[in-house]
């Protein structure tokens, strides 16, 4: 019989972190996208000297924008105590084993803001140096605002070699100068973080993708007009407090917060699905990205220039009866348009 119990999550908070953990800590930002300039911006507003490592293109004229000095990777690696980390996953192997790895100082620290390179083998980082695990649960431009705000964002962080005595220390400074530890950061492995990340995106991620899509091509084949059908699938709003609910009622007991129609219809329906076919195919997800099926694909999209991610984007971007619905209520005035697009990772 499998043991069903889990261990109690560890939550850093604030009062977790030393004062002054990063005093006199050189810290560089690897890469200025979406994520990046968050966390560079971030720092620096918590007094932390920073400055880029970045190649030299359109990134690196906006971190020079934005006041930082930019050098190059291997540059930035080499005289930093704390280098962070954040490039796309799949660049990282090459990028961190042509100019990160043999850069790093013997005592310093690299953290990584995503578990993906170190659960699956992809980066050997030295072994006279801290590796640590900082990865927010946000967006950057999201994880910008409420830091901004005085709010705090959820990360997963942790310790993943200890070289100096002061890893731990070093990954809470960070956190806590992030924004991190005015919400919490979940103590957790890289490859527990990566596999949480990526089973949550792959399939409570995709089947409600699909579900939206599939209901809107089902609504408006049954005679429901386009505009009503997003309007009342999302672009209300209405989902967002139902999410807000979630987390502040609770899954379960919010359904209470609906009428009895609602409730009846959405018990009923849920028992007419076929739950242990959704199962199985999580399952055979989770057992994918556990045995790095996964992340030997997307090395290989990588490899080939990314056919399926041009396919992907190609679709998105284009037109769609969707994104029609969408962008007539936009030019009508109902639904007020907004420019917040987070960009690419980079």
């Amino acid at each position: 019989m499998t043991d069903q119990r889990q261990a109690t999550v560890n939550v850093y908070r604030a009062a977790d972190a030393p004062e002054s953990a990063l005093a006199g800590e050189a810290v560089v930002v690897l890469g200025y996208g979406n994520l990046g300039r968050t966390a560079a911006l971030n720092l620096r507003d918590s007094g932390v000297t920073v400055r880029i490592g970045n190649r030299d293109d359109e990134y690196a004229v906006h971190a020079r924008a934005d006041g930082f000095e930019v050098v190059p990777l291997q540059v930035a690696a080499s005289s930093a105590d704390v280098v962070f980390v954040l490039l796309p996953d799949e660049v990282i192997p090459t990028v961190f084993g042509r100019d990160i790895g043999p850069a790093l100082r013997t005592g310093s620290a690299v953290a990584f803001a995503s578990g993906y390179c170190l659960a699956f083998g992809l980066v050997c980082p030295p072994q006279t140096v801290d590796v640590l695990l900082l990865a927010p649960r946000m967006s950057g431009v999201s994880a910008r605002a409420r830091y901004l705000a005085g709010e705090g964002f959820w990360a997963c962080a942790g310790v993943e070699a200890n070289r100096s005595g002061r890893a731990r220390d070093r990954m809470l400074g960070l956190a806590k100068a992030l924004g991190v530890l005015r919400a919490g950061a979940v103590e957790m492995s890289a490859a527990v973080e990566t596999t949480l990340d990526l089973f949550v995106e792959q399939t409570v991620g995709v089947l409600f993708g699909l579900a939206l899509m599939t209901g809107f091509e089902v609504g408006r084949a049954a005679g429901l007009p386009p505009e009503a059908l997003v309007m009342e699938m999302y672009m209300s709003g209405e989902m967002e407090t139902v999410f807000r609910t979630f987390r502040e009622t609770g899954f379960l007991r919010s359904a209470e917060d609906h009428g009895p129609t609602a409730l009846f219809g959405g018990i009923t329906r849920t028992l007419e699905i076929d739950r242990e076919a959704i199962s199985a195919t999580f399952r055979r997800v989770i057992e994918d990205i556990k045995n790095g099926g996964f992340a030997r694909r997307f090395q290989d999209e990588a490899k080939n220039d990314y056919p399926m991610l041009g396919v992907a984007r190609g679709m998105v971007r284009g037109t769609a009866p969707m994104t029609e619905a969408e962008e007539s209520l936009r030019r009508r005035g109902i639904i007020p348009c907004t420019n917040d697009a987070s960009g690419d990772e980079h």
